[in-house]
């Protein structure tokens, strides 16, 4: 036998034969320290020691998710272990397959190379993640993936997003692309108040399916995650380990935290992780709009520097609901030239605050948009905003920073202070689709400099903002306001 034998269990596990010595080398190879877990409860109090441990423990040997396999005679290869495997991921096409016949709009459209280059994977192997730039067009590449399943699986395949947006938006472009042969008579949309019916292509939020009995995943397939990034958490993961007879396993994401462990959970889960274009390519071949991003550093008084804030959510609920910061961000929005974005975290304390300032105003056509706002109406929303011109829209963070496509937005104005990477760089791409009205996109970062001595909290996820930019090779520039020569005297 060889060294290192993978075994297949199903479509998520493999058992990892070898002995022990080996077991114990991959054991600390695929073990990891969770950040911050010293603060969580069950760290503190003993019962948990902070680690993931990838190589799980099994009655007839450890196993570990089949789409670590890479990985593993990566590892083989590097200490001269002999590898061996009874399965792995490659396909085979079907004949004839019409990657270019698809149409937008009623008019034929050919994918471009960065597209092609997913989908030309996807026709090679069972699993990968592709990381593909907010704008790149991730609905075609799915979209022409989902046909070549359809040619190639007997059952049903599934498609997973994070939000009920998402699976109106998605099956609206399915609609689009198939307009002239009606191929979404194939497809159904599953999410809360809407019937479960099975058709063979399913489009669905991971919620609605997290609680479906175990034989309700035995006859997919296929299973392609949009984005991505989001399905590392431990109620996710155990959803997609009931797909035990999906081989084909696709993710798409724009981009990724940067954690090696989060990253081999996907990976785990879906499979190697293929990088399909950056965002700054993309600008540079005009396939994304020219980016600028003005960092509006807003200068506080004395006395306001003085505040001590012990918590972030102190910091965060002065910052939110001081006047001049909220009457700012208004002005901002209705001095900018074309379709802006404002990006909020908190709905009632701030974002239905900003929206009745920016009414009050009767400056531009205001709409809003929170959690609690009706799929239908987002969506419509969504497609009204691509024809109307110089109007705002005032929207959760937590809908409108991923995946919504809204081709004509040129402006985004952050009003919530985050230092996510993944939600920073998911927000600007809300931005960088081409459109007929718009020069370039704008981002307008907003930050709060309370700095006494030392650094305050939103200060430094400020910080950790302008690294990503950096570390993007993004344009931006910073401008100081001073509030107080603005409006006057806080009151503060």
């Amino acid at each position: 036998m060889s060294d290192i034998l993978l075994e297949k269990i199903n479509s998520v596990w493999c058992r990892v034969k070898c002995d022990p010595g080996i077991q114990a080398e991959l054991s600390q190879l695929f073990e990891f320290e969770v950040p911050g877990a010293k603060f969580m409860p069950s760290y503190k109090s003993k019962k948990w020691d902070g680690k993931i441990r990838l190589l799980k423990p099994a009655k007839d040997g450890p196993k570990i998710y089949a789409g670590l396999y890479h990985h593993i005679k990566q590892y083989a290869l590097e200490k001269n272990y002999s590898f061996d495997s009874d399965f792995d991921w490659s396909t085979v096409p079907p004949k004839n397959f019409p990657i270019k016949g698809w149409y937008s709009k009623g008019k034929k459209i050919v994918p471009h190379d960065h597209q092609l280059k997913a989908i030309y994977k996807s026709l090679q192997t069972k699993r990968s993640i592709f990381i593909s730039p907010t704008g790149s067009g991730k609905s075609l590449i799915i979209y022409t993936i989902v046909r070549l399943l359809s040619e190639l699986v007997d059952n049903k395949i599934v498609i997973l997003v994070p939000t009920i947006s998402l699976v109106e938006q998605l099956y609206s472009d399915f609609e689009d692309y198939s307009n002239h042969d009606g191929f979404t008579e194939n497809v159904t949309k599953i999410y809360s108040g809407l019937e479960k019916e099975k058709k063979k292509i399913i489009i669905s939020t991971w919620q609605s399916l997290l609680n479906m009995e175990k034989n309700y995943f035995h006859d997919i397939d296929a299973i392609i995650g949009d984005e991505a990034h989001l399905y590392k958490g431990k109620e996710v993961s155990k959803l997609l380990e009931k797909f035990i007879n999906a081989e084909y396993r696709y993710g798409f994401t724009g981009t990724l935290d940067g954690l090696e462990v989060n990253e081999l959970i996907l990976e785990g889960l879906f499979g190697p992780i293929v990088k399909v274009a950056t965002t700054t390519e993309l600008i540079s071949e005009n396939k994304l709009s020219d980016l600028k991003i003005l960092c509006m550093t807003l200068n506080y008084s004395d006395e306001e520097k003085k505040k001590r804030f012990t918590q972030f959510e102190d910091e965060v609920r002065f910052l939110i609901s001081h006047e001049k910061r909220n009457r700012f961000i208004c002005d901002l929005a209705d001095s900018t030239k074309g379709n802006t974005l404002i990006l909020f975290s908190r709905v009632e304390a701030h974002g239905k605050l900003l929206y009745n300032q920016l009414v009050s105003n009767k400056k531009k056509k205001c709409y809003y948009i929170d959690g609690s706002t009706p799929a239908e109406e987002r969506e419509i929303i969504r497609q009204s905003i691509d024809k109307e011109k110089d109007i705002i829209i005032v929207a959760s963070s937590q809908v409108f920073s991923t995946g919504i496509n809204i081709k004509s937005l040129r402006n985004i104005i952050f009003a919530y202070p985050s230092k996510s990477r993944i939600r920073t760089l998911q927000s600007i791409g809300r931005a960088l689709r081409l459109h007929d009205e718009k020069e370039n996109a704008v981002i307008y970062d907003i930050s709060d400099d309370l700095v006494g001595k030392r650094p305050n909290y939103t200060w430094n996820h400020f910080l950790e903002r302008l690294k990503i930019y950096v570390q993007e090779d993004f344009n931006y520039t910073i401008k100081k306001v001073e509030l107080e020569k603005l409006y006057g005297k806080s009151n503060y």
